[in-house]
């Protein structure tokens, strides 16, 4: 016999063949033919006939054998056994260890594959697999890959079964859920930086969170899709996507008291209370935003009261389970003042009440508040870091600069332009010692056309309004606020019904306007359509549907403006209709800031304009007392236009006001 192990491994030729001879010789009716040639079996003898017979042996059709997955799986873990005793021999070279650890990661795959697909088949047609601890089955499974790669390694000519092992410990990683999250996670912070669409990473994170029953995980993804559709402008995606959050979370409107005490929950809710309002606002629903803004307030006080936000600063705001960093809490509470802030734009009322002012002053008092306990700018967990402490930082004076840009809103228009210089200093300067300039420059630029634009600089506004669209890409809603804004600081908006081209300009930006999901953009639309609308009963429907979309969405300024266009083109209707709109729009002026005066003029332009009407009304009408009262007051709003052309003068001295000879 001979010794060549080879022999025991490859059969002679001959070994082979006779099988193969011996069955056709056993065979010769079906194979055989008197010549010697092959002959194909009849097709329809083999269906007709339940047994085929060769030879003496009868192959009956095939069964399947219920436990062959528990034989399949007992002779594997036979095999990682005797692999296993391989592995801890003294007496095998080094390509025989790596060998062995390659074999035993690939018997270890087959067996985790089993376990899984028995694990997701139905309970009633699960086979009976002996039990596997497949913790220690992976964890051996690692130390043999990793004992292996440290050989293969450092010997050139084990390269093939080192690439092979670098593999299995890649796909033995990606197994893990935890790695995979990571991994899903890191991708899309990839996708984020380069500017690409990350939410089908995100989505598949949370299909797999969702199956592995791993309900923080969803929710933090569920937020994480949200807030890039935010910022993404995604405005179609984000009803469904703030669904999706609110089942993950178990949303429901009276049950802010049973999250108080949890940290992880109070959370998700207020970011996702905070984003819905954004949303609310945006479509115009004013009265929901209110509601969801009481609740926000509401949760976050129980939840200081409770001692919540104390166990969140003890641990530095970390989920251990999942090594989340939440929002602290005093950040928390300035996105809160923030959100209240740009959802409402409520600019009436005296300064200590106006609540764009007041929750202004919240913002940038609670951004001067930075203790370590509150910030973590020390190191509370491993996870914590300088950098982290700083990038806290950058986006606490971003929060802080967008709200003073709301606040010198709210200055602008309620004609409060003694502050407004100082205020628009305050913010450059910020702005630079933050390095928040590219970001904020196109909204500072209309900020400071409006100024201008409302002094009756009709020269410098346009040249502030060409700069904010100069700053951005073109299909902004933002570039769309500033061509209406040019439109109407040119004056091209007055004879629109006449000039074609004008005619053409404005039906456009209508249009786009109507199309965009922003309530505030409807009712402009809606108000410039009918600009150029020659039908008096089409142009008034499209007036009353500027006008509802103002009132739902609590818009004052649009539906003063509104008014101010009725009352001079469509001045129909009861003697009692016309009065009111005239006395509403002039009260709208006077909340604008009037409250702090003690002549009460507000926002100058439009109480100027109801003003005059009103006296021209009240003069008709014989009413003798309330015109010799709005005569005072359109003296008054006289003394205040000079004032402000004076004022605007020295703000913009290289052009004139084309208010100063409406002063007196």
């Amino acid at each position: 016999m001979s010794t060549d192990p080879l022999a025991r491994v490859d059969p002679p030729a001959a070994a082979v063949v006779t099988p193969i001879a011996t069955f056709r010789k056993r065979s010769p009716d079906h194979f055989d033919t008197p010549s010697g040639e092959t002959k194909l079996p009849d097709v329809a003898s083999i269906g007709s006939t339940s047994a085929t017979t060769v030879g003496n042996t009868s192959t009956k059709p095939f069964q399947h054998d219920p436990g062959a997955a528990t034989k399949a799986l007992g002779l594997l873990l036979l095999s990682l056994h005797l692999l296993r005793i391989g592995i801890d021999s003294k007496e095998l070279s080094y390509a025989e260890r790596v060998a062995f650890g390659l074999e035993f990661a690939t018997v270890g795959f087959k067996v985790l594959n089993i376990l899984r697909e028995a694990k997701a088949m139905p309970p009633d047609k699960a086979p009976e697999l002996p039990p596997v601890d497949v913790t220690k089955l992976v964890a051996d499974m690692q130390g043999a890959i990793g004992s292996s790669m440290s050989i293969a390694q450092r010997n050139p000519s084990l390269k093939a079964m080192s690439q092979t092992l670098e593999i299995l410990n890649a796909r033995l990683a990606f197994d893990d859920h935890a790695h995979r999250y990571a991994l899903m996670l890191l991708l899309m912070q990839l996708l984020l930086e380069e500017h690409v669409d990350a939410l089908v990473v995100l989505s598949e994170l949370i299909d797999e969170a969702s199956a592995r029953g791993h309900r923080q995980i969803v929710q933090a993804a569920c937020l994480a899709r949200l807030r890039i559709l935010f910022s993404h402008r995604r405005w179609d995606a984000i009803p469904a996507a703030l669904e999706d959050l609110a089942a993950a979370i178990g949303w429901v409107d009276d049950h802010a008291a049973v999250l108080s005490r949890d940290v992880w929950n109070v959370s998700c809710t207020a970011h996702y209370i905070l984003l819905r309002c954004l949303w609310e606002a945006r479509v115009g629903r004013d009265a929901v935003v209110k509601s969801l803004l009481k609740t926000a307030y509401d949760i976050l006080d129980k939840a200081a009261v409770a001692g919540t936000f104390e166990r969140f600063r003890a641990d530095g705001g970390v989920v251990t389970s999942l090594l989340v960093q939440s929002t602290p809490p005093n950040v928390l509470y300035i996105l809160t003042f923030l959100v209240t802030v740009i959802c409402r734009r409520d600019y009436m009322g005296p300064s200590r009440s106006c609540k764009n002012l007041a929750h202004s002053r919240a913002v940038r008092e609670w951004a001067d508040i930075a203790r370590k306990d509150d910030m973590w700018d020390v190191t509370f967990h491993p996870a914590h870091s300088a950098a982290e402490a700083l990038a806290w930082q950058r986006q606490v004076q971003r929060l802080r600069a967008d709200a003073m840009l709301e606040e010198m809103t709210a200055r602008v228009y309620r004609c409060e332009v003694e502050l407004v210089d100082e205020l628009f200093g305050d913010i450059v300067r910020h702005m630079r010692e933050n390095g928040l300039v590219p970001d904020l420059a196109p909204h500072l630029c209309l900020l400071y056309g409006h100024y201008a634009h409302i002094l009756g600089y009709d020269a410098a506004a346009s040249r502030y309004y060409l700069a904010c669209k100069g700053l951005i890409l073109p299909g902004s809603e933002l570039g769309l606020v500033a061509s209406v804004s040019l439109l109407a600081v040119l004056g091209q908006l007055v004879g629109a019904p006449q000039d074609h081209e004008t005619q053409a300009v404005v039906n456009d930006l209508a249009s786009k306007c109507a199309a965009s999901s922003s309530a505030a953009l409807n009712a402009v639309g809606q108000l410039l359509a009918c600009l150029t609308d020659g039908h008096l009963m089409t142009s008034k429907k499209k007036l009353s549907a500027a006008y509802d979309i103002c009132h739902r969405s609590g818009n004052n300024i649009l539906r003063a403006l509104v008014f101010a266009f009725t009352t001079s083109t469509h001045l129909t209707g009861s003697e009692d209709r016309i009065l009111k709109q005239l006395e509403t729009g002039r009260e709208i002026a006077a909340q604008m800031g009037g409250k702090d005066r003690e002549d009460g003029v507000g926002l100058v332009a439009l109480g100027l304009w109801f003003g005059v009407k009103l006296k021209r009304w009240y003069r008709m009408n014989k009413r003798d007392e309330e015109l010799a009262a709005a005569r005072l007051s359109v003296e008054a709003h006289g003394r205040r236009l000079h004032d402000l052309t004076q004022h605007g003068a020295q703000r913009f001295p290289a052009s004139s006001s084309r208010l100063t000879g409406l002063a007196v």
